[in-house]
């Protein structure tokens, strides 16, 4: 089932004349939401459009090879909050491990889960990936659910330099998960009458840096993006991917 961008529900039938925020939580309370979303690496500053929403994505290496990703997915199972007290909240996931498509629309925010916690600093959020079960979440319907199931991630496509043309499949089955540090400690203030919002972004262009694509097996191709996915993987508090402090 495909889903956007959404909040905790039930926030606006409440009692008549109560705050909606009291009515949801406690007045000590504050509630996390957590989105994903992809992207092109950023350059100069500014993030490229390689696609169209749910149309191939086309970019070139920086070894000269233009790449098509015809299909692909990145599967999140899992998110906490790591306060800068060493505290590890979980937060709940609202419809289970979640793929994501990165041929929909770049930027588009997929909501992943949320959680009450109480007021304090977030230093780092945890992401987490694994492969993907039946009954899991799909934001869009992958061109062979085969390619999908079993896979924490995986690209289909081809790239070409000059005359030379090659398929690719680059698919990994194991789980790994990534702290990333906050460049600024997120402030959560259970005075705010809104929920805190983080979204965790990954690119998925820099899979194929320093890589002579005639020259690679598709299991070489899988361990790549096992390795470079973590890396890859930014965490920006709000509902906005800043350029500046995306890979």
């Amino acid at each position: 089932m495909a889903r956007g961008k959404t909040l905790l529900l039930g926030m606006l039938v409440v009692a008549g004349g109560c705050d909606w925020a009291d009515a949801f939580r406690g007045d000590d309370t504050v509630v996390v939401n957590a989105y994903v979303t992809h992207h092109g690496a950023a350059r100069d500053g500014t993030i490229p459009d390689y696609g169209e929403p749910n149309q191939s994505r086309h970019f070139e290496t920086d070894e000269g090879w233009n790449v098509t990703i015809e299909d692909g997915f990145t599967v999140t199972t899992a998110v906490a909050l790591e306060r800068c007290d060493g505290e590890v909240v979980e937060l709940e996931p609202f419809w289970g491990a979640l793929a994501e498509s990165v041929t929909r629309q770049d930027l588009d925010l997929l909501t992943f889960g949320g959680t009450e916690t109480t007021s304090g600093s977030v230093c780092a959020v945890v992401v987490s990936y694994g492969p993907c079960l039946p009954g899991d979440e799909v934001s869009d319907q992958p061109d062979d659910m085969a390619d999908l199931l079993g896979a924490s991630a995986f690209l289909r496509g081809f790239a070409m330099r000059g005359d030379e043309a090659v398929s690719f499949f680059a698919r990994t089955t194991e789980s790994f998960t990534v702290r990333v540090p906050l460049s600024t400690p997120l402030e959560l203030d259970a005075d705010e009458p809104f929920p805190a919002e983080l979204t965790i972004a990954r690119t998925y262009d820099r899979f194929f840096d320093a890589t002579e694509m005639d020259n690679v097996t598709d299991d070489d191709l899988g361990q790549s993006l096992a390795a470079v996915l973590p890396l890859e993987t930014t965490v920006h508090v709000g509902t906005r991917v800043d350029p500046a402090a995306s890979h």
